[in-house]
């Protein structure tokens, strides 16, 4: 299981790829959410959703933004 602490420690050792949709934003930097959930679970990102991504990353307690 991820964990709050998993997503935080994958934001710092990557930079952000570019926000298509939704993000969380981590040391005033946009990620997106699914690239956030593949660093720190290891998945591949064709093996879940934008919408799973976000639903966990909610659970986690980020905060989820939306590119207008």
């Amino acid at each position: 299981m991820v964990t709050r602490e998993d997503i935080l420690k994958a934001a710092s050792l990557r930079a952000p790829r570019r926000v298509n949709s939704y993000f969380v934003e981590i040391g005033g930097k946009r990620y997106p959410v699914k690239q956030l959930l593949e660093l720190a679970s290891g998945a591949e990102p064709a093996q879940f959703y934008t919408d799973a991504a976000r639903r966990a990353l909610e659970a986690l307690e980020f905060e989820i933004g939306k590119v207008p």
